[in-house]
């Protein structure tokens, strides 16, 4: 990312306002022999060509230091780079006018002083110039990653909430609630527990981008507890997860939405029963992965679950997520956030 001066009119005017101050005060411009339409040119040229090379000194910095942290070092380098290509090319030129005037090296006069104190000032106000449009179009871009990570948010709110008031999902809640209450009072009670750590912690989740490993852990094992009332020993969430890591974040709802794709795209019965596990590794990396026993026929889906969970790690700038499929099992490799 780097800052440019998009419109035409913009870079014309500043090579007009240069040219028109250097020869304001470059005085002698005004009694050398040399035609003034060629000055002139050799003038505008010279700006012209100063304004392209600095831009790039000052777009190659700020790709090499783009952090807000890194402002110091881009202010020296491009200060220093951009004094001494200024102070190059504007001594070259005003030699090659002189001798021009002159036919001759030896009455070529450099106010050394001058084009010194031009070029770091040159260098300051270029500087400062794209500095302001570089942070423009950062404070921009973040903008729209922001609106997107909040319609992405909202879509996996969504699609969470959908599933889990649907018809469907209420009328097994319910029948296994109701089976619980005569036959297992206390198993009830923990289940309605259960049923409220789910809507409380998605509720919350429109609020926070990120969540701890520790919350989302704690949310999978009350939203798993439930569907372990639909499906008894069929489904199995196995979870090992290091003490260390316990405190660093992921968006949050993506061990739901891992689990419920799982869940979605897999056979699970007790015969076959699906083994979901939740693992932290090296790295920082945490690891889902389940036993691959994909149902028969075609399950419909518009694999929302996973492209939301690629989008909120990319716009988040915490690094790819791994998806791999083998003959016995699929793999999610996840980074977390210190």
């Amino acid at each position: 990312m780097t800052a440019k001066i998009k419109p035409l009119y913009i870079k014309v005017f500043l090579v007009v306002l240069f040219t028109a101050i250097n020869l304001q005060v470059e005085k002698n411009f005004n009694y050398l022999p040399l035609p003034f339409i060629l000055i002139l040119l050799l003038v505008i040229g010279m700006w012209s060509l100063l304004f392209h090379l600095d831009q790039l000194i000052i777009a190659g910095t700020q790709r090499r230091f783009p952090a807000e942290s890194d402002f110091q070092k881009r202010l020296l380098w491009s200060a220093l780079a951009v004094a001494l290509t200024s102070l190059s090319i504007m001594v070259t030129t005003d030699v090659l006018i002189q001798y021009l005037s002159f036919g001759s090296l030896e009455q070529v006069r450099i106010n050394w002083a001058y084009q010194v104190l031009i070029s770091v000032l040159l260098s300051v106000i270029l500087f400062a110039f794209f500095e302001v449009l570089y942070r423009a179009e950062i404070n921009t871009r973040l903008l729209a990653h922001k609106k997107e990570l909040e319609k992405l948010q909202l879509q996996s709110s969504y699609e969470m909430l959908k599933a889990q008031v649907s018809p469907h999902f209420l009328f097994n809640s319910l029948n296994s609630l109701s089976a619980l209450i005569s036959k297992n009072p206390m198993r009830a009670e923990q289940f309605v527990d259960e049923m409220s750590t789910v809507y409380r912690y998605l509720l919350r989740s429109n609020e926070n981008e990120l969540s701890t490993l520790s919350e989302e852990l704690h949310f999978i094992r009350a939203y798993g507890s439930m569907l372990k009332t639909r499906f008894d020993d069929g489904l199995q969430i196995r979870i090992h997860a290091d003490d260390r890591l316990i405190y660093h974040k992921l968006p949050s709802l993506t061990l739901q939405l891992l689990v419920e794709n799982a869940v979605k795209h897999n056979e699970v019965s007790e015969d076959k029963p699906l083994i979901i596990k939740i693992e932290t590794g090296n790295d920082n990396k945490l690891c889902v992965r389940n036993n691959l026993q994909k149902k028969k026929g075609v399950v419909f889906s518009n694999k929302l679950g996973l492209k939301n969970i690629i989008s909120r790690y990319r716009l988040l700038g915490m690094g790819t997520v791994d998806v791999t499929e083998t003959e016995t099992e699929f793999i999610v490799s996840l980074s977390l956030m210190a």
